[in-house]
């Protein structure tokens, strides 16, 4: 009688080659990690640890905002941004002036630090160090006379005359605007203030052309650009323990940056984006048609601002619930165009890289460069509620907040890939020179730099049944060391929901190949993770079933 011949078990093996970053849904494919800390793709396909992060300030006591105009090492300047209710240039607090309570806007054109909503601004180059207001305001207590003479050569000679001199306050060619004129009329209509677009018969800005001691003399503009007179000429009284006001405007703005050599703001009723004078970010009240003119743009949507940043010398701005890009490189020629449903679920997110914008939204994070944004954050399922964004020029960081907690979230565009760094509590993000840096309530730090950090990785999670109920039967570790004999590989496996068990621990020098055996309890699935410390560099792995 013959006898049926056994049949041979056949091994099978599969290779992991290249590591695609983090994947938190339920199902992921094997080069997707289930979990990470410390990765970096620096050297991507292959997995590896991130440089630890460089601490360059520490022990200050509630930073909120970085404005440094550079950080060295080593650090000779000292911190620059916003502590508290104060502002500090290299490692000096400036008390002249106190800062308001709540979230503030930074933003550097040329060798001024803007600060809002407050409306300060700090010049760099300065001799005396002093916060200083934007507004420059003066007040009559008594008697102002708004006079326009149109002489026979057809110009206008508008004039302003006070009791007190003006030198004080004004500067020729500043934009100055009156408010509190018991007369209405003789108010300035400002663009953005109540009305949109004010009549043409209104004077929207005035300009000063000479200053004689308690004489002003203006050139009058309509929101149009066109030279007009005072609506109404006489001497006017302020109202009894009030006071009419003469002074330079700039907009009430929640979310301040730069582009095109212009401040631009985005309005804290919701309503309107300004866009300073060309290299002149005191002045939003110039008409003339111009070049170099302001400029102010109404939106439909009266939902607040959460969010403004240049991109590609144009303007990007968000709402929660849409997106507005400014297009164009001068006032005659910029346009508003609206993007909705993919709007920013927090100002603290938006950064540029290359060329798109990156940011957290009500659905994850998303990039945008022109037509509508992209969802990039498919494969992290946490639902984040804030975040705070920032990027070297290679890649995005998000130090993402949810209820209980946050995390360092790292996105590289080249490859599509996230990882998880750790829950280092970020309130703000610099870049200078292609170096990031980060600043939590009490130090500044670099972003990396530093000796390689302890990590972990944790891959899919298998099952038996899908490997027609083969057994794991050996890993194999393709890995470069550190010729200094300082780093370790520690090769973990669980089974089912149990504790992570070690199986082995890699040490060496330079190239190392190591075959682990895997003896599993019967189980219904099993992971596998990875940890170490030093500078390590995992080629690939390979499992082999029997």
């Amino acid at each position: 009688m013959l006898l049926n011949e056994n049949e041979k078990r056949k091994v099978r093996s599969f290779d992991r080659f290249s590591f695609e970053g983090i994947n938190t849904r339920r199902k992921i494919s094997d080069n997707e990690l289930a979990d990470c800390k410390n990765l970096s793709s620096n050297m991507y396909p292959c997995l590896a640890p991130r440089g630890e992060r460089v601490t360059l300030i520490d022990g200050m006591k509630g930073i909120s905002n970085l404005a440094a105009p550079k950080y060295d090492e080593p650090l000779d300047d000292g911190f620059t941004g916003i502590a508290g209710k104060n502002f500090c240039y290299k490692g000096t607090v400036i008390d002249n002036l106190t800062l308001s309570e709540g979230r503030k806007s930074v933003a550097r054109l040329g060798d001024k630090i803007f600060i809002f909503p407050d409306k300060l601004y700090f010049d760099c180059s300065a001799e005396k160090q002093r916060l200083e207001k934007m507004e420059q305001i003066f007040r009559l207590d008594h008697i102002g006379t708004f006079t326009t003479i149109d002489p026979d050569t057809g110009g206008y000679k508008s004039v302003i005359k006070t009791n007190a001199y003006f030198e004080p306050f004004f500067h020729v060619g500043d934009s100055i605007i009156i408010e509190n004129c018991p007369v209405e009329i003789v108010n300035t209509a400002v663009p953005g203030r109540g009305t949109a677009y004010p009549p043409e018969d209104r004077v929207a800005y005035m300009v000063i052309q000479s200053i004689v001691q308690t004489t002003l003399h203006v050139k009058l503009y309509n929101c149009t650009g066109q030279e007009i007179g005072f609506p109404q000429n006489g001497a006017f009284y302020a109202e009894e323990d009030d006071f009419i006001i003469i002074k330079t405007f700039v907009p009430d703005m929640a979310q301040v940056c730069v582009s095109g050599g212009r401040l631009w703001g985005t309005s804290s009723d919701g309503q309107y984006i300004f866009a300073s004078a060309k290299a002149d970010a005191l002045s939003y009240n110039t008409l003339t048609k111009g070049e170099n003119d302001s400029w102010f743009g109404v939106v439909d949507n009266d939902n607040p601002f959460t969010g403004i940043i240049g991109l590609n010398g144009s303007l990007v701005a968000f709402k929660n619930d849409a997106l507005f890009q400014v297009y164009g490189d001068r006032p005659k020629n910029f346009s508003l165009k609206q993007v909705d449903l993919w709007g920013s679920a927090d100002e603290r997110s938006v950064a540029t890289l290359g060329n798109s914008v990156y940011y957290l939204g009500n659905h994850g994070f998303y990039r945008y460069s022109g037509g509508n944004p992209k969802l990039i954050s498919d494969n992290l399922t946490r639902k984040y509620t804030g975040c705070v964004g920032g990027s070297d020029g290679q890649k995005y960081y998000a130090c993402a907040y949810f209820d209980g907690g946050c995390e360092i979230l790292v996105y590289d565009p080249r490859y599509g890939v996230w990882y998880r760094e750790d829950s280092e509590p970020f309130v703000d993000f610099i870049s200078r020179d292609g170096v990031l840096y980060g600043a939590t309530s009490e130090k500044v730090v670099k972003m990396y730099g530093g000796a390689p950090c302890d990590w972990y990785a944790v891959g899919k999670r298998y099952t038996h049944g899908e490997f027609d109920l083969k057994q794991l039967g050996f890993i194999y570790i393709r890995a470069e060391m550190q010729t200094d004999d300082s780093g370790i590989i520690r090769v973990s496996v669980r089974v089912d929901d149990g504790e992570f068990e070690e199986l082995d621990t890699i040490r060496g020098k330079g190239f190392i190949a190591r075959q682990i055996p895997v003896r599993l309890p019967k189980c219904d699935s099993y992971q596998i993770r990875l940890d170490g410390k030093g500078g390590v560099i995992i080629h690939d792995i390979k499992r082999v079933l029997v």
